[in-house]
């Protein structure tokens, strides 16, 4: 049965120091991102792989102009999980939200949202900083090591979150 957000308790979460350190991973691996761009953007030709494959080669060039768009979107998204975290109450889950136990859910859920963003940003810096360095760009991709280093990351965060959610109900 579904529960409404509004007759869900309203707690404000005390961000732990490994939420705020998650949190500065975001926004320094986007800003990481957008500086090295700037950097090596005159090192580039005019065009450059913009998307790679599942065996990390790559199969679409545009523009280099349009990898200024990357730091973007990660700014845009660090800014709105960010944002997110501090509304645990409005997301949905898989059990009802009481006063009892309303802190442990929207903390694991909280906790879920920022390290999501970290992996994700991270795994695009690191994309970025290893195809398109300062001596040109590496039409070879990230190899093949990308796609399942981030499959493991996404959704190892997500069977942590459930595991920790078992525990966490078990010990109530």
């Amino acid at each position: 049965m579904s529960q409404m957000s509004a007759e869900r308790p309203i707690i404000q979460l005390d961000k732990s120091v490994f939420d705020k350190a998650l949190s500065l991973i975001s926004w320094i691996g986007s800003l990481l991102s957008l500086i090295w761009i700037v950097k090596n953007y005159p090192h580039w030709p005019e065009t450059v792989p913009v998307h790679f494959n599942a065996a990390g080669q790559a199969d679409g060039y545009g523009h280099k102009a349009t990898l200024l768009m990357l730091p973007i979107i990660m700014f845009g998204l660090t800014t709105l999980l960010q944002w997110i975290s501090n509304k645990p109450h409005l997301y949905n889950y898989p059990t009802e939200i009481t006063p009892e136990n309303a802190l442990k859910e929207y903390t694991l859920a909280a906790k879920l949202i920022l390290v999501l963003n970290a992996v994700l940003v991270s795994c695009l810096t690191a994309v970025i900083v290893i195809t398109h360095g300062p001596e040109g760009v590496d039409p070879n991709g990230p190899g093949m090591w990308f796609l399942p280093v981030l499959l493991i990351g996404v959704f190892g965060t997500i069977i942590g979150y459930f595991i920790a959610r078992g525990r966490s109900s078990t010990t109530s």
